[in-house]
């Protein structure tokens, strides 16, 4: 059960502490969808599903909290998860989550799972429709059987399409449904989620009209006398907890009913006024800020046919920015620009003292630009890294040797959160059209990013050396400057030099990251300026890439699993394959044009050696004349390296390494079975689409444990 609950996401249960400030209904509204769920949940219908679906904003997290917390009352909740918790985004917790949360109901059910963990601990890393059988189906069968049946209850799945991969949000609706079909399980389902195309999909089964109850949450200017309501109230609160008094209403109904106008049936709208207003790192009290927001909001006139929700919206986020001051602007949009180049979807939290570290902000000036995104950035001190597999470290890896990453683990654990209220702000800002000139995915944006981390990841670069039988260090001098140089020195560091040590790490990593991966293939960034990434040490790159920080300012090579693909390094040499899930959006044109701009820039060139162990065609092409593999030394100097890729999208996979020797590289990349692998794919049919099922042979050795073979999976 150890194992169990380690690999579940407690927080993203409806109680959890994780979820203080999570979004509820207000007292009086929505009151017709929750008594709709709690009937259908409470009453034995004839539906064993419910799915509510609509647009972000309108309230759906805020029902299905309501809804978890009047079941529970009741004693007809069997399990919740919240996808929409910040940080709670792994499918594979999903089932596991649910099963460990329905084991502390039935001491049998518990007794059951404990005594399958004991015999495999392998079950929490299967695929979901194993992990659904042996830890749901099997235990419940199994309690039936000996006439200790379960008590059955609804399972409450809020933001699936929050979920991180779009795959599994599809495969987990197909494997309720065939169960709910099947009848192998007696809970009841409900799921909350936006309509997006690949849950459609899945509720488009011919046997889902007999099974589910659907409902659409739309945006309806309908519930105007709820948002009031909502507002109304909110801001009295706000003066109550202020302790301010007022002679005269506030605010007052000509006040509410602008609000209300400007919401357009939106509750993200009032949610987010209620967070500007209320708060109080300002010398403006409430009553300034909610002039400020009626100010803005009259200069748009309503009830035009030609207006959408997310007008005013965008209009209140534009208010938001235009009040930084200019003093801070800057910094805001390199820091807003960051967040959603790592965050990538709007989904996942970033660490706070990392980006502060990375822009070179100050705890102070990063808590500054904090208070004046208070409204639409959330800080969050008590998300930690065990157990929230969304939370955006410096790379998603497991490692063989838990003794190798626990400093990097304490590192993200005394670090702090900071994430999106909600993905409407995220979108508005990478949409020119909608946000303007604060748009941070412009071409002036990103080459100001751009600039800013490749001249700092060259200064880092020249505080680490190679020594013999050490690995990378951080060097104790640097051209007779001591190491605690100022523009050495964290910007935001921690009070313990050897956590530091790896937090320097972690930045000098992350960094070579986004520009060598995030940026890629460099669309918006000036051809003179990409050059920059010629001067970037691409050894020490490919060495920290795979390295964690064990020993103060040393870094070794290891083995490690990324999510995305196999990685391993050997000698200098960084082995990787990437197939499956990811290969199927893989974008080979968007791949060769960032080839080719790396080429004009002079930051990779083509090597054509006299001789290789490959034993197969460097540069290869298609019969139209797109690249199929390469050989190319990246960098200059002896800060280069080399790099070989082979690209395959028939049988859907990507391979490469990178070296700083190419003969050893060569070598290494053949016996390790990395030419072989297509031969040991096997397209295996699942729905609509094809999976691919990876068998990797893993010879014996004395660093071989238990614990490593577990780690190897896709």
């Amino acid at each position: 059960m150890d194992i169990l609950r380690e690999s579940s996401a407690p927080e993203a249960a409806f109680d959890s502490d994780s979820r203080r400030y999570a979004p509820s209904c207000f007292p009086g509204t929505r009151l017709q969808y929750i008594e709709d769920i709690l009937n259908w949940g409470t009453a034995q219908s004839a539906f064993p599903m419910y799915r509510m679906t609509g647009p972000a904003g309108v309230g759906k997290s805020a029902i299905a909290q309501t809804c978890a917390e009047e079941l529970r009352s009741q004693g007809q909740l069997g399990a919740s998860l919240f996808f929409t918790t910040h940080g709670c985004n792994d499918f594979s917790r999903l089932f596991t989550s649910i099963s460990c949360q329905l084991s502390s109901r039935s001491p049998d059910y518990h007794e059951i799972l404990d005594k399958k963990l004991r015999l495999d601990p392998t079950i929490v890393r299967k695929q979901l429709r194993f992990q659904f059988r042996e830890l749901i189906v099997e235990p419940v069968r199994e309690l039936e059987r000996v006439g200790k049946p379960i008590v059955k209850g609804v399972i409450l799945v809020d933001g699936l399409d929050e979920c991180r991969d779009k795959e599994a949000q599809r495969e987990i609706v197909e494997i309720v449904i065939a169960s709910v079909a099947a009848r192998t399980t007696p809970f009841y389902w409900a799921f909350f989620s936006r309509p997006e195309p690949q849950i459609e999909a899945a509720f488009a089964d011919h046997r889902v009209a007999s099974l589910c109850i659907s409902t659409l949450l739309p945006v309806s200017r309908g519930i105007d006398g709820e948002i009031e309501l909502y507002l109304r109230c909110g801001l009295q609160n706000i003066l109550r907890h202020r302790g301010i008094t007022t002679s005269d209403p506030w605010p007052s109904k000509q006040d509410i009913h602008t609000l209300v106008s400007a919401a357009q049936g939106l509750y993200i709208y009032a949610a987010t006024v209620l967070r500007f207003v209320g708060r109080t790192d300002t010398q403006y009290d409430p009553q300034e800020l909610l002039h400020i927001v009626l100010t803005a909001s009259t200069k748009y006139p309503y009830g035009s046919s030609m207006r959408t929700p997310f007008e005013e919206l965008d209009a209140f986020y534009m208010l938001i920015l235009q009040r930084v001051p200019n003093g801070l602007l800057s910094s805001i949009q390199l820091l807003l620009s960051l967040m959603v180049l790592r965050n990538v979807d709007g989904k996942v939290l970033t660490r706070i003292r990392l980006l502060s570290n990375m822009l070179r902000l100050t705890k102070p000036k990063m808590k500054m630009l904090c208070g004046e995104l208070v409204a639409v950035v959330h800080h969050d001190i008590s998300i930690t890294n065990q157990g929230s597999s969304s939370l955006d470290t410096t790379s998603y890896r497991r490692s063989a040797s838990s003794a190798q990453v626990s400093p990097m683990h304490e590192v993200y654990a005394r670090d702090e959160a900071l994430g999106f209220y909600h993905k409407s702000f995220f979108d508005f800002l990478c949409d020119p059209i909608r946000s303007g000139p604060f748009c941070v995915t412009t071409s002036t944006m990103r080459n100001k990013l751009f600039q800013h981390l490749a001249e700092l990841q060259v200064h880092y670069s020249k505080f680490y050396s190679f020594q013999s039988n050490c690995g990378l260090v951080l060097a104790a001098k640097e051209s007779g400057t001591n190491i605690v140089d100022a523009h050495h020195v964290l910007s935001w560091p921690f009070n313990l030099d050897p956590i530091n040590s790896t937090m320097r790490a972690v930045v000098f990593e992350a960094m070579g990251g986004i520009l060598l991966d995030r940026f890629f293939p460099y669309d918006n960034l000036d051809n003179q300026l990409l050059s920059r990434l010629g001067h970037v040490d691409h050894r020490k790159q490919l060495f920290i890439q795979s390295s964690w920080v064990f020993k103060p300012n040393v870094l070794r090579s290891g083995w490690h699993f990324d999510f995305r693909c196999g990685i391993k390094n050997l000698q200098g040499t960084i082995l990787c394959s990437t197939m499956d899930r990811d290969m199927l959006t893989f974008d080979a044109e968007k791949f060769r044009k960032g080839i080719s701009r790396l080429e004009a820039a002079q930051v990779i060139r083509r090597h054509q050696p006299s001789s290789t162990t490959l034993e197969l065609p460097i540069f290869r092409c298609d019969s139209e004349g797109n690249a199929l593999s390469g050989l190319y030394i990246k960098g200059r100097g002896q800060m280069s390296t080399f790099w070989y890729w082979i690209l395959d999208p028939v049988l859907g996979y990507y391979r490469e390494f990178e070296s700083v020797d190419l003969v050893e590289g060569e070598r290494i990349f053949k016996e390790e079975n990395f030419e072989l692998w297509p031969a040991k794919l096997k397209k295996r049919r699942r729905g609509t689409g094809a999976r691919l099922a990876l068998h990797v042979q893993v010879n014996q050795s004395p660093v071989t444990t238990k614990r490593s073979l577990c780690d190897l999976y896709i």
